[in-house]
């Protein structure tokens, strides 16, 4: 197989557990089992990048007791079947606000919905009074967080099939995850609706991340979440700009890397502007603010930036990638954001808009 593009060689991809199940007990060994007496009332999934590594997720789930009798039942949180036990740090869960014992065992195939088998299980008890509404939560820590794949730089999943086990549909689920980084394009399993995209800044100058939500209601899931981070390799920014931009290269990565914000530019230099017209360069300067969801006064730059989110089988701009499993994915482009700040450029950013800039104004004074 001919590999075109690796972006990163980190580690296993990144796998945020799943979704409460009632558990029951097959031959000894616990696994995921229907309920009818207790619904999903609702589920709110926060996985955010750690500055240090890795990533922080918290997941709390509303519960409801629909019958009048009391409910008592074992409860499981499992993870995918070959995750790192290592991975998952200082795992706590909560019980209507109190944190109560868990135990860890080996979860049985999930005989159901197939899909990928199931790890562990982290099992907990809950009683539920008749029409009790109950809210559970967990938070931990997982280490690692990239994978190795084509022109996908991270890959984020959470175990959400196990949720069709409860009574009815669940009523309202959404997930947010939040990155340190900004990517040009996000693709995710279709059965996740779209709601928002928005930047925000970690450290100005610096680093900006972005938060993608995505919410279902009334929902009865059929697979897992899967949502891919990509970088781009220049494919979408030559279809934006109608061609090859000048290229932004560090002197020394290193010391580039520990500068302070005020140094940085002295290891920035921009590849040769001449071979580039006056309207390629506007182009390719605009591309950078484009990333961060800019909103131009011009129409015409909107129109050339932006896409919608839609159902896709090739990012568009990485047709190209002959190694990029085709399949049919939500796919996020580069999207405005009206909360666009200047806050959210980095020095290399500011270097190569004042290099661009620098050059079109040299250009249009007149020649003495």
């Amino acid at each position: 197989m001919q590999v075109l593009l690796i972006f990163f060689l980190l580690a296993l991809p990144c796998t945020a557990i799943a979704n409460d199940a009632e558990y029951g007990n097959y031959a000894g060994t616990p696994g995921p089992v229907k309920n009818d007496a207790i619904s999903m009332v609702s589920e709110d999934i926060l996985i955010q990048e750690r500055t240090q590594g890795g990533w922080q997720v918290s997941s709390t789930y509303v519960f409801q007791n629909t019958t009048d009798k009391p409910v008592k039942l074992s409860m499981g949180f499992p993870e995918m079947s070959g995750d790192d036990p290592t991975e998952f740090l200082e795992f706590k869960t909560t019980v209507k606000g109190e944190v109560v014992k868990v135990k860890t065992a080996k979860s049985a195939p999930f005989l159901k919905l197939g899909s990928a088998p199931l790890g562990r299980v982290h099992l907990f008890d809950v009683d539920f009074l008749p029409g009790e509404t109950v809210t559970v939560a967990h938070d931990y820590k997982m280490e690692g967080g990239g994978s190795v794949a084509i022109a996908i730089e991270k890959t984020v999943q959470y175990v959400t099939r196990t949720g069709a086990l409860w009574k009815g549909p669940i009523g309202r689920a959404q997930f947010t995850i939040r990155t340190h980084d900004v990517y040009e394009l996000l693709a995710w399993s279709p059965e996740f609706k779209f709601k928002s995209l928005r930047h925000f800044v970690i450290q100005k100058g610096v680093s900006t991340g972005m938060e993608l939500v995505l919410e279902n209601k009334d929902w009865t899931p059929k697979g897992d979440l899967v949502l891919d981070l990509m970088t781009d390799d220049g494919g979408l920014q030559r279809k934006a700009t109608g061609g090859e931009c000048p290229e932004l290269e560090k002197t020394d990565y290193r010391a580039f890397r520990d500068a302070p914000l005020a140094q940085k530019p002295d290891f920035l230099r921009v590849s040769d502007l001449a071979p580039y017209d006056a309207a390629r360069l506007r182009l390719c300067r605009n591309w950078r603010y484009a990333r961060y969801g800019y909103v131009f006064k011009d129409p015409k730059l909107n129109a050339r930036f932006y896409g919608k989110v839609h159902v896709g089988k090739y990012p568009p701009g990485m047709e190209h990638i002959e190694d990029f499993e085709a399949s049919d994915r939500m796919l996020a482009p580069l999207m405005r954001d009206p909360d666009f700040s200047p806050a959210m450029l980095d020095a290399e950013d500011i270097f190569y808009l004042k290099a661009l800039r620098t050059e079109e104004q040299r250009r249009r004074q007149p020649v003495k």
